[in-house]
């Protein structure tokens, strides 16, 4: 008789871990969603994950990504918008009668296209830059992927971060966006472009440390 009782004693303790780390499984699995569903919707997020998949281990999860702040958008249609100043002022001279077959309205018609067209350049390349930044955390890793054709990549395992530094001006702070530095183990330390909610991002970043780390503990 107790040996039957001590038989389902074990037995419901079994049946109490099992549901225990199923449940726990299924809490990491809604922390992982609502973290990817949290960060970065819409904009380059087809591009992060395309890049992630393809360097995932198999037992590897992509968690979610970091995205830019507002303003850094807002900055690329400014100089989009100053460049075009000088055009609308040769078009409103241009309306007088004979200054656009005057010289000097030649001269300013070249300079105004010349304008005009450096900042498209200009606009262009900070949309280049933003399509091709990936800031992605994965249940492993810390990825910052920069560039198209001439591609820089830095990667750095979560369990051997120590330490998430936060930097903002005044200004950053109202406005949302700031940069994040992440030490490494002995001298390595990541500097990231300037990211929107980096408050935000660290805590999300530090709590996948946690848990990378306590996965590493128990595969030990």
């Amino acid at each position: 008789m107790v040996s039957h009782r001590s038989r389902c004693r074990h037995s419901h303790a079994d049946a109490a871990g099992a549901t225990h780390r199923g449940s726990a499984r299924r809490t990491r699995r809604a922390r992982r969603a609502s973290r990817s569903r949290g960060l970065g919707r819409a904009g380059a997020g087809a591009t992060v994950m395309a890049y992630v998949k393809k360097t995932l281990a198999p037992d590897e999860e992509y968690l979610y990504r970091a995205h830019f702040n507002w303003t850094y958008d807002v900055q690329s249609w400014f100089w989009l918008a100053f460049s075009a100043i000088p055009a609308g002022m040769w078009l409103e001279a241009s309306a007088r009668a004979g200054f656009a077959h005057d010289p000097i309205g030649h001269g300013f018609l070249f300079f105004a296209g010349a304008a005009f067209m450096l900042g498209v350049v200009i606009c262009l390349r900070r949309y280049v830059h933003k399509w091709t930044t990936v800031i992605a955390v994965t249940s492993v890793r810390l990825i910052l992927k920069t560039g198209m054709i001439a591609r820089q990549s830095h990667e750095v395992m979560l369990d051997e971060i120590e330490e998430v530094l936060v930097t903002q001006t005044f200004l950053g702070r109202i406005l949302g966006y700031g940069v994040l530095r992440v030490r490494g183990t002995g001298d390595a330390v990541v500097e990231f472009p300037v990211i929107g909610a980096p408050m935000r991002v660290r805590r999300e970043l530090e709590a996948a440390i946690v848990e990378a780390r306590g996965m590493a503990r128990k595969r030990r």
